[in-house]
């Protein structure tokens, strides 16, 4: 069964892939939204909110709040001055959130106790609310996607909380923590997180993370995981960040690897808080400047913990900036630990063709498979 399940999710990502594929990545700079050009061909509208069934009715969406025909909130420019933009709460129908501009008092879309079918956010940009970006609680089987969330205040550009979700190149920056997940299940990739307050990205309580080709820089750290398990973190740039490129508290089973980590103010990684089994190799390490190692290991040792900086099969460590170039390299902190076999150059670190990436990520994918051929299939007919 579970080997089924993860051929499954091997299949669900490839589609992903190609329907990421079709679309047009987001390369915008967050610091300074062109918001004329964001905003060219929406149709100005008041701010959303439904809470029963009654409610598609009265906004007339198209669609039918099926898997096949899904309700579609498309091409809406919401300004208001009232909490949230567009707020949905406890109803079975499934919907898609697509190309429209959003500004509003608290948050920009708020999404609760939804329906345990698929839902999808894209092309979506929110500009200057208080609080939350894009807020999802309760709620599985999510896609954000192509999203830009920028000038924000004291909580997320992208909370969820639930299962099964996915966050795919979408730019957040101007928040407290940029992308914060619960729950677990979440392919988190190809994300823009920078200039944000606490951290770029967080996966937090829950198992089957996947973190890659993410861009973390000018945070207070990069990429934070904390309370997790097989989790891999990986092919992702944390640099410039001003305390920690990646860090890994209570995390157990997981991997970090082909990361970028440079010019980070403390560590290019933190190991902490009882982490065991935890694979870190094959990274860049380039003038991280917090002590006298460019990462740092607190709590059980690799004898302890089964915590290693290399790969235990192919015996393949880290390339570090600073390693002269003679016996290992020494990590910081109580852990005792080292590198045993720190790697002369990085020019050969292997590149991971995107299909072929080690996936381990394991959830129901039916409703998302189908709704992302419909979306899909409109996007061909236009």
């Amino acid at each position: 069964m579970r080997n089924f399940r993860v051929v499954g999710f091997q299949i669900f990502f490839i589609v992903v892939l190609s329907f990421l594929h079709t679309r047009t990545p987001c390369t915008c700079v967050l610091s300074s939204l062109n918001q004329s050009q964001l905003r060219t061909n929406l149709t100005p509208h008041s701010s959303i909110f439904i809470n029963n069934e009654d409610d598609w009715d009265i906004y007339n969406f198209p669609g039918n709040g099926t898997l096949d025909d899904p309700y579609l909130i498309e091409n809406y420019e919401i300004i208001t001055s009232n909490y949230w933009g567009i707020y949905i709460l406890s109803v079975p129908q499934k919907f898609v959130i697509r190309n429209c501009f959003i500004r509003a008092e608290s948050r920009g879309i708020r999404l609760y106790n939804t329906t345990e079918g698929a839902i999808v956010i894209d092309g979506v940009t929110i500009d200057s609310v208080e609080r939350t970006g894009i807020s999802v609680m309760y709620a599985r089987n999510v896609t954000i996607l192509n999203c830009i969330i920028a000038n924000g205040g004291l909580n997320h550009g992208i909370y969820i909380l639930g299962q099964n979700s996915v966050i795919v190149n979408n730019a957040v920056s101007g928040y407290h923590v940029g992308i914060s997940v619960t729950g677990g299940n979440a392919l988190i990739c190809n994300n823009t997180v920078t200039n944000n307050v606490y951290a770029g990205i967080i996966a937090d309580d829950g198992d089957y993370y996947q973190i890659y080709n993410n861009t973390c820089k000018f945070n207070p750290t990069g990429i934070y995981v904390l309370r997790t398990s097989y989790t891999n973190v990986y092919n992702n740039t944390c640099s410039f960040n001003s305390e920690n490129g990646t860090r890994l508290d209570a995390a157990h089973e997981s991997n970090v690897y082909y990361n970028w980590l440079e010019a980070n103010g403390l560590f290019g990684v933190v190991l902490a808080y009882d982490s065991t089994n935890v694979q870190v190799y094959q990274n860049v390490f380039i003038d991280n400047a917090g002590g006298t190692s460019q990462a740092y290991h607190e709590g059980p040792s690799n004898i302890t913990g089964h915590n290693y900086w290399y790969n235990t099969i192919t015996q393949t460590g880290n390339y570090w900036s600073d390693w002269n170039g003679v016996g290992y390299y020494e990590i910081d902190g109580d852990a005792q630990s080292a590198d045993l076999y720190p790697l002369f150059s990085f020019g050969d670190l292997p590149v991971i063709p995107e299909l072929e990436k080690p996936i381990i990520l394991v959830f129901m994918i039916t409703p998302l498979l189908v709704i992302i051929l419909v979306l899909k299939k409109r996007v061909e007919m236009v």
